[in-house]
C-alpha cells in the first residue's frame, strides 16, 4: 500500500474540490457522486474522519497484478476504519465487476479493512443529501446576530419546530429558516436532517453532542436485482419509419385483403372464391389485379403477424447476392488507399482514388492477369461507409470527434440562486481610449459571473491586465458585496441590482489562476465549492459563454471601435482608427446595459427574465450574505496566499520585509519551534502592509512594510514587480562584462601560476614534504609583525639577500624554530 499522488486537471471528467470544516482540508474528488458523498461524511457525527483516494494497494486478477484506489477510508467514532467504494447502481449486476470487487474486498480484509460498496441510491436516500448541502451553504466567516441568540434562548426548555418559532418571534420565515441553517451549521441546534427536509415544519433542538447518526451498509451485499425484461415494443418499427414507396405498398396490401374479407361476409376464404372478388375490388377501388397466389401469401403473412401491417412490408433488401464482388488483390489496394485517406493530413477523396488507381495500373503492367479498376462513385461509396466518428476521429483526432459526436445531456436544473455560479475571462472586442490622453488604450478583459438558476449577472471585472487571480478575486469580492455603492456611483441607472451573496459552488474551467493556492486558500476559507469543467469543452459551462456571445452582439456591436475575433472579418476596417469610447464612459455604460437591460430583458425563447427569477427565487431561500465586517474579512481571505517563514526579523516576501511590534510578540509567546511557517495574505493592489494568519490566536494580524521612504505606499504588487524587473535591467546595462570577464580569467591564472610555482619548489627538493603547504606554528604571527597586507608586502621572507643560516636545533627539543614566537613576541 502508498500514498497516491493526483494530478489536478483531468482531460475526460469534470472535477471537484469539496471544502470539509471537519477535516480542515480542500478535497478534490472525481465524479459527482463522490463529491455527494462528501457531504454526507462531513455531517455525520459517526464519522469521526475521512479521506478522499489516499491510499492505493494490488490485487490478482487473471494472473495479473492490478491496481486500485479505493474512492475514501473513512474513520468511525468506534475505531472501525473501512475503505468505501462509489459507484452508480447500475454496476452491481455487471458479472465482471462483481469479480473484480469480490477479489478488492478480500485483499482488503487481508490488510485489516472491510471495503464498503456504496452506490447513488444509499447517498440519495431520504433528505439528508439536499439538506446537508443547504447546511454547507454557510460560511464560517458569519457571526450570531440576535435572532441567533433568540432562537437559542426559544429552545433552552424543549424542541420546537420552526413555524412554532415564527409565531414566538414573529419574524420573518424565510430569514428564520436561514437563521436555524447556520445554527446547525454552527453546532448550536440539531434535528432529524435525514427522514425530514429542512422547511418551517422541521423540528429543531438545541445540540447534545451527536446530530445525524446513521452508519452506511454494504450494497454489495444486497440481493441482485433481476434485469429488467425490455418491453418488445421498444424494439417495434412502426410504418411510419419505412420509405413512401414502401409504406404505399404495404397499404395497397391491406387494402386489397380488407376488401376481399369484407365481400367474404365471413365465409371461408378459398381461392376459387376469391378469385372472382379480385375483379370486382381492382374496378371498385381502381388498383390494379393480383394473381390470388401472391394475395394469399399476404394473407397468410398477416394473419401470422397478427394482423400487424409490417409483416405486409416488401423484403426487397433480403433479394440479391450480398457477397463482395471484389477479389481479395483488388480489396488490398482499396484498403491501402482508404488508409491513405483517413490521415491528420486529410486528403480528398480524389486523392486518394488517385493513389488506388496508380497501384491497380502499375500492379496490371506487371502482371498477366489484370485487375479491373474500381469505379468513382464505387469508391466514394466505400469511403462514406465507413462511420462518419471513425472519419472525423482519423482525420481530425479525438477531441473534435468526440465534440462533434458527443451524447448532449441537460443540465441538472439548480434549486435556488447563487447554488451554481460560472466564471469565466474574455477579451472585449472593442478598442478603448485613455480618459486623460484621448490614445488608444487596446482590448479590456472581462470577468464575469452568472447565477446558473436565475441566469442574473451577479459581478464581474474590468481590467487591461491578462485574467489572472487578481481579476477572479476582484470579481468574487464585487460578487460578495451588495451592488448599492454601484448605483450611487453611477445615478444614471434605473433598476436594483439585488443580485449579490455568496455562491455555494464556483463553475470554472482549467485556467491556472482557477487551480492557484490562493484560491484554493481563499475559498477553502470563504467554504465555496469548486466545480472543474475537462478542458476543451466549454459547452458544460454554457450560460457564461452565452452571456459574451450576447455582450459582444447587443453591446458592443452598435460602438465604434469595435474588433472582431475572426480577423478575416475586419477587411479593411481600423478599430483603431475609429475608437471614440473612453474607459470610464464605456465602464458606466457597461453597468447601465447589465442592470437595466440584460438583467430585465427575456431570453430568445421567451421563457426567462433574470432579474424576476431572481426576484421569486429569494422569497424562498435568500442566499448567504455578509456583513461590513465579514466582508472586510473577506477581503483579507481573498488576498494572494502564501506560506512563508517567520523569521527573526519578520516576514520576507515580495523582495520586502514586514514586521511589527504584535507580530514580535506573538513569535515570542506563542511560536514552539524556530521559524515556522505562517499564511501570508497580500493585497494585490497594495503592498505597504500584509496579513499574516496567527494560528495560535485564530485571526490575521495587520503588519506594515519596513519601508522608511514610503515606497511601497499604494504601490500593486504589479507596479513593484516591474520596478524590480526595470532596476534589475538598468543595473545589468551599466556592467561591462568584457572587462569583468578578463578580470576573472586574470584571476584564475595568477591562481595556476601559484600552483605552478610550488609544484616546481616541491620538485627541487630530494624528499618532497607532503605537509609542506599546513601552516607553521607562529607564522601567523609572524605575518602580523612583518606587516603583510594588500598595501605592503606578501610574505615573512627576509629581505636579506644572503642566504639564512639554518639553526641549530637541540636533538632533544624537537620543536620548531617558530614555535617561541608567540611567547617572545606576547603583544603581537
Amino acid at each position: 500500500m502508498y500514498t497516491r499522488k493526483k494530478r489536478k486537471s483531468s482531460p475526460i471528467m469534470s472535477r471537484y474540490k469539496f471544502v470539509s470544516q471537519k477535516m480542515d482540508v480542500t478535497y478534490l474528488v472525481d465524479e459527482k457522486h463522490e463529491f455527494d458523498f462528501c457531504f454526507i461524511l462531513e455531517y455525520t457525527d459517526d464519522v469521526k474522519s475521512f479521506q478522499v483516494q489516499q491510499e492505493e494497494y494490488y490485487y490478482d486478477f487473471n494472473g495479473r497484478s492490478c491496481r486500485y484506489t479505493p474512492d475514501f477510508l473513512i474513520q468511525y467514532q468506534n475505531g472501525i476504519e473501512p475503505f468505501i467504494e462509489i459507484k452508480p447502481r447500475s454496476y452491481i449486476n455487471d458479472p465482471e465487476f462483481r469479480e473484480r470487487f469480490t477479489l478488492k474486498k478480500e485483499r482488503a480484509a487481508e490488510m485489516g479493512r472491510p471495503l464498503i460498496l456504496i452506490t447513488n441510491k444509499q447517498i440519495q436516500k431520504g433528505y439528508r443529501l439536499n439538506n446537508y448541502k443547504l447546511i454547507h451553504r454557510c460560511s464560517p466567516l458569519q457571526s450570531l446576530s440576535d435572532i441567533h441568540l433568540a432562537i437559542l434562548d426559544c429552545l433552552h426548555k424543549q424542541p420546537l419546530p420552526i413555524t412554532q418559532l415564527h409565531q414566538m418571534l414573529c419574524h420573518d420565515l424565510t430569514e428564520l429558516i436561514a437563521a436555524v441553517t447556520l445554527l446547525l451549521f454552527k453546532n448550536k441546534l440539531q434535528a432529524d436532517l435525514i427522514n425530514y427536509p429542512l422547511d418551517e415544519k422541521l423540528v429543531v433542538g438545541l445540540y447534545n453532542g451527536l446530530r445525524y447518526n446513521d452508519l452506511f451498509h454494504d450494497e454489495f451485499e444486497d440481493e441482485i436485482e433481476p434485469k429488467k425484461i425490455i418491453d418488445n415494443a421498444l424494439d417495434y418499427r412502426d410504418l411510419d419509419s419505412f420509405p413512401d414507396k414502401v409504406q404505399q405498398d404495404a397499404l395497397f396490401k391491406k387494402t386489397y385483403i380488407d376488401a376481399i374479407y369484407k365481400h367474404l361476409k365471413g365465409s371461408k376464404w378459398v381461392d376459387s372464391t376469391v378469385s372472382p372478388l379480385i375483379e370486382e375490388v381492382s374496378s371498385k377501388y381502381g388498383i390494379k389485379k393480383v394473381s390470388v397466389r401472391s394475395l394469399r401469401r399476404w394473407k397468410n403473412a398477416y394473419e401470422d403477424a397478427d394482423k400487424s401491417i409490417i409483416a405486409l412490408i416488401p423484403k426487397h433488401h433480403l433479394k440479391g447476392n450480398s457477397t463482395p464482388k471484389v477479389d481479395e488483390r483488388n480489396e488490398q489496394f482499396i484498403s491501402n488507399a482508404i488508409k491513405r485517406y483517413l490521415v491528420k493530413e486529410r486528403p480528398s477523396i480524389a486523392d486518394a482514388y488517385e493513389i488506388y488507381e496508380d497501384a491497380v495500373v502499375i500492379y496490371n503492367d506487371d502482371n498477366t492477369e489484370s485487375i479491373k479498376i474500381m469505379s468513382y462513385r464505387a469508391f466514394y461509396n466505400r469511403i462514406h461507409a465507413i462511420p462518419q466518428y471513425e472519419r472525423t476521429l482519423a482525420r481530425y483526432g479525438r477531441k473534435r470527434a468526440e465534440r462533434e459526436y458527443r451524447t448532449v445531456y441537460s443540465h441538472k436544473r439548480v434549486s435556488r440562486v447563487m447554488q451554481k455560479v460560472e466564471i469565466d475571462h474574455t477579451p472585449l472586442d472593442i478598442i478603448l481610449l485613455d480618459d486623460e490622453l484621448d490614445i488608444a488604450l487596446g482590448r479590456a478583459y472581462l470577468t464575469l459571473l452568472i447565477d446558473k438558476y436565475s441566469k442574473c449577472i451577479v459581478g464581474f471585472y474590468i481590467t487591461f491586465k491578462e485574467p489572472s487571480y487578481l481579476s477572479v478575486k476582484t470579481a468574487i469580492l464585487n460578487t460578495l458585496k451588495n451592488k448599492g455603492d454601484v448605483l450611487k456611483r453611477f445615478p444614471e441607472i434605473k433598476n436594483d441590482w439585488p443580485c449579490y451573496g455568496k455562491m455555494e459552488s464556483l463553475v470554472v474551467d482549467n485556467g491556472a489562476e482557477f487551480w492557484s493556492d490562493s484560491l484554493d486558500q481563499a475559498c477553502h476559507e470563504l467554504n465555496i465549492q469548486i466545480d472543474y469543467n475537462p478542458p476543451g469543452k466549454p459547452w458544460l459551462k454554457p450560460f457564461v459563454e452565452r452571456v459574451f456571445g450576447t455582450i459582444t452582439r447587443k453591446f458592443i456591436g452598435r460602438f465604434p471601435g469595435k474588433t472582431f475575433s475572426n480577423i478575416a472579418e475586419k477587411d479593411n476596417y481600423n478599430p483603431v482608427k475609429d475608437a471614440v469610447i473612453h474607459f470610464s464612459v464605456f465602464n458606466e455604460l457597461f453597468h447601465e446595459w447589465v442592470v437595466d437591460v440584460y438583467n430585465q430583458d427575456k431570453d430568445a425563447r421567451s421563457t426567462n427574465i433574470p432579474i424576476l427569477s431572481w426576484n421569486n427565487a429569494i422569497k424562498k431561500m435568500k442566499p448567504i450574505t455578509f456583513t461590513d465586517d465579514e466582508l472586510a474579512i473577506a477581503a483579507i481571505i481573498l488576498g494572494k496566499s502564501d506560506q512563508c517563514t517567520l523569521r527573526e526579523a519578520g516576514i520576507h516576501i515580495h523582495s520586502l520585509r514586514y514586521d511589527s511590534d504584535e507580530l514580535s510578540k506573538y513569535r515570542r509567546e506563542y511560536t514552539t519551534h524556530r521559524d515556522p511557517k505562517v499564511i501570508v495574505k497580500t493585497d494585490l493592489n497594495d503592498i505597504s502592509s500584509v496579513h499574516v494568519y496567527l494560528p495560535k490566536l485564530k485571526r490575521y494580524l495587520k503588519v506594515p512594510c519596513i519601508d522608511p521612504e514610503e515606497y511601497t505606499k499604494g504601490l500593486s504588487l504589479h507596479h513593484h514587480q516591474v520596478a524590480r524587473t526595470m532596476h534589475k535591467n538598468f543595473i545589468n546595462s551599466k556592467v561591462d562584462k568584457v572587462e569583468l570577464a578578463k578580470t576573472r580569467v586574470y584571476i584564475n591564472q595568477r591562481v595556476d601560476d601559484e600552483i605552478d610555482k610550488i609544484d616546481a619548489m616541491n620538485k627541487l627538493n630530494k624528499k618532497p614534504n607532503k605537509k609542506q603547504s599546513k601552516k607553521i606554528p607562529g607564522a601567523s604571527a609572524m605575518a602580523k609583525h612583518k606587516n603583510v597586507n594588500s598595501e605592503n608586502v606578501g610574505t615573512i621572507k627576509a629581505n636579506s639577500i644572503s642566504q639564512p643560516v639554518k639553526p641549530k636545533l637541540d636533538p632533544k627539543n624537537s620543536k620548531n624554530q617558530f614555535d617561541d614566537w608567540d611567547e617572545e613576541v606576547p603583544d603581537l
